[in-house]
Protein backbone atom coordinates (compact mmCIF):
# COMPACT_ATOMS: atom_id res chain seq x y z
CA UNK A 1 0.00 0.00 0.00
CA UNK A 2 2.71 2.06 0.55
CA UNK A 3 4.00 2.28 -2.93
CA UNK A 4 0.37 3.12 -4.27
CA UNK A 5 0.72 6.25 -1.85
CA UNK A 6 3.93 7.27 -3.29
CA UNK A 7 2.71 6.82 -7.10
CA UNK A 8 -0.39 9.46 -5.57
CA UNK A 9 1.89 11.62 -3.67
CA UNK A 10 4.57 11.50 -6.82
CA UNK A 11 1.56 12.49 -9.07
CA UNK A 12 0.23 15.37 -6.95
CA UNK A 13 3.76 17.00 -6.63
CA UNK A 14 4.36 16.94 -10.18
CA UNK A 15 0.81 18.19 -11.21
CA UNK A 16 1.08 21.00 -9.09
CA UNK A 17 3.45 22.93 -11.63
CA UNK A 18 1.08 22.54 -14.18
CA UNK A 19 -1.41 24.92 -15.41
CA UNK A 20 -5.43 24.41 -14.44
CA UNK A 21 -5.74 22.58 -18.17
CA UNK A 22 -3.30 20.39 -17.53
CA UNK A 23 -4.98 19.44 -13.97
CA UNK A 24 -8.63 18.89 -15.66
CA UNK A 25 -6.96 16.84 -18.39
CA UNK A 26 -6.08 14.71 -15.80
CA UNK A 27 -8.73 14.81 -13.63
CA UNK A 28 -11.37 14.68 -16.17
CA UNK A 29 -9.49 11.57 -17.53
CA UNK A 30 -9.57 9.80 -14.42
CA UNK A 31 -13.18 9.99 -13.85
CA UNK A 32 -13.92 8.74 -17.57
CA UNK A 33 -11.38 5.87 -16.73
CA UNK A 34 -13.49 4.99 -13.63
CA UNK A 35 -16.56 5.50 -15.01
CA UNK A 36 -15.59 3.27 -17.74
CA UNK A 37 -14.13 0.38 -15.48
CA UNK A 38 -17.16 0.80 -13.15
CA UNK A 39 -19.65 -0.54 -16.08
CA UNK A 40 -17.26 -2.62 -17.72
CA UNK A 41 -17.25 -4.53 -14.08
CA UNK A 42 -20.83 -3.79 -13.72
CA UNK A 43 -21.68 -5.84 -16.90
CA UNK A 44 -19.49 -8.65 -15.60
CA UNK A 45 -16.47 -8.22 -17.70
CA UNK A 46 -12.75 -9.54 -16.74
CA UNK A 47 -10.81 -7.21 -15.07
CA UNK A 48 -7.99 -7.20 -17.55
CA UNK A 49 -10.30 -6.67 -20.08
CA UNK A 50 -11.95 -4.09 -18.21
CA UNK A 51 -8.64 -2.42 -17.39
CA UNK A 52 -7.78 -2.35 -21.26
CA UNK A 53 -11.06 -0.87 -22.03
CA UNK A 54 -11.45 2.02 -19.96
CA UNK A 55 -8.01 3.13 -20.52
CA UNK A 56 -8.00 2.70 -24.48
CA UNK A 57 -11.62 4.42 -24.43
CA UNK A 58 -10.65 7.23 -22.05
CA UNK A 59 -7.26 7.93 -24.87
CA UNK A 60 -9.71 7.96 -27.42
CA UNK A 61 -12.01 10.79 -25.71
CA UNK A 62 -8.90 12.32 -25.51
CA UNK A 63 -7.23 12.05 -28.48
CA UNK A 64 -10.68 13.01 -30.10
CA UNK A 65 -10.96 16.31 -28.18
CA UNK A 66 -7.90 17.04 -29.45
CA UNK A 67 -8.55 16.71 -32.69
CA UNK A 68 -11.88 19.00 -32.64
CA UNK A 69 -9.86 21.41 -31.08
CA UNK A 70 -7.42 21.62 -33.76
CA UNK A 71 -9.96 22.29 -35.99
CA UNK A 72 -10.67 25.59 -34.17
CA UNK A 73 -9.11 28.84 -35.41
CA UNK A 74 -5.99 29.35 -32.73
CA UNK A 75 -6.22 25.52 -31.33
CA UNK A 76 -3.55 23.06 -32.06
CA UNK A 77 -3.69 19.35 -31.08
CA UNK A 78 -1.54 19.55 -27.72
CA UNK A 79 0.65 16.98 -26.85
CA UNK A 80 1.00 18.21 -23.48
CA UNK A 81 -2.54 17.67 -23.19
CA UNK A 82 -2.71 14.29 -24.37
CA UNK A 83 -0.26 13.43 -21.25
CA UNK A 84 -1.81 14.79 -18.56
CA UNK A 85 -4.93 12.62 -20.13
CA UNK A 86 -2.11 9.42 -20.06
CA UNK A 87 -1.51 10.52 -16.52
CA UNK A 88 -5.14 10.45 -15.32
CA UNK A 89 -5.83 7.37 -17.15
CA UNK A 90 -2.99 5.12 -15.84
CA UNK A 91 -3.28 7.05 -12.30
CA UNK A 92 -6.43 4.93 -12.44
CA UNK A 93 -5.25 2.06 -13.35
CA UNK A 94 -2.16 1.94 -10.85
CA UNK A 95 -3.95 3.35 -7.99
CA UNK A 96 -7.46 1.77 -8.24
CA UNK A 97 -7.57 -1.49 -10.20
CA UNK A 98 -4.65 -2.63 -9.56
CA UNK A 99 -4.75 -2.63 -5.53
CA UNK A 100 -8.27 -3.97 -5.67
CA UNK A 101 -7.08 -7.01 -7.93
Amino acid sequence: MIKYSLIILLGIHTMLGQSEDKIMHTVTCMGISTATYTYLRFKKQTKIKSRLISFASTMAIGTLKEVIDSRSVNNKFDWEDMGANAIGALSFQLVITIPLG
